[in-house]
């Protein structure tokens, strides 16, 4: 299947609920962002480009709830110039834009430039975030989840399902 904004907003409202905010989503975002600047950090570039689409789905998430393709905002750097670190700092200005101004235009802009960043990262490391997407996509709509409260929640582990869920 390939994803998109819609079918990813539609998922996560369908297995988590609605979201309690814009805030929060983004938030959740920059969760995942930590795990990819840990792979990152840690020289583990295999596990990148998935983390990568771990934050590009729940900006996607975010886009659909606000109503702005983040999807296709493109960046004029060159493929493998861009560092995690210009996709954090792009999170941090979406997170800022909801929390302290509760501006979702300019948050679309900077999660749609978080992934446009997170694109060009993936590139310079010869995988492709879309096809990453879709293929966490599948993974995800396999999965277990709990619900975290907030609209969220976390995979369960395979090692902590019953054996009948297996």
């Amino acid at each position: 299947m390939t994803e998109t904004q819609e079918s990813i907003g539609l998922w996560a409202a369908e297995t988590f609920g609605e979201a309690g905010s814009n805030a929060r989503v983004a938030a959740r975002a920059n969760e995942e962002l930590a795990e990819l600047l840990r792979a990152y950090t840690s020289d583990n570039m295999d596990k990148v480009p998935e983390e990568a689409a771990d934050v590009a789905i729940v900006l996607a998430r975010l886009g659909y709830r606000i109503g702005a393709n983040v999807m296709d905002i493109t960046s004029d750097t060159a493929v493998g110039e861009i560092s995690a670190g210009e996709a954090n700092y792009m999170m941090a200005l979406c997170l800022d834009a909801l929390m302290a101004h509760d501006d979702t235009e300019r948050a679309a802009v900077y999660a749609g430039a978080t992934i446009s960043r997170l694109r060009n990262l993936c590139a310079g490391l010869g995988a492709d975030l879309d096809a990453e997407i879709d293929r966490k996509m599948a993974i995800n709509r396999a999965r277990v989840w709990t619900k975290d409260g907030t609209g969220h929640g976390y995979h369960v582990r395979a090692d902590k399902l019953p054996q009948a869920s297996q």
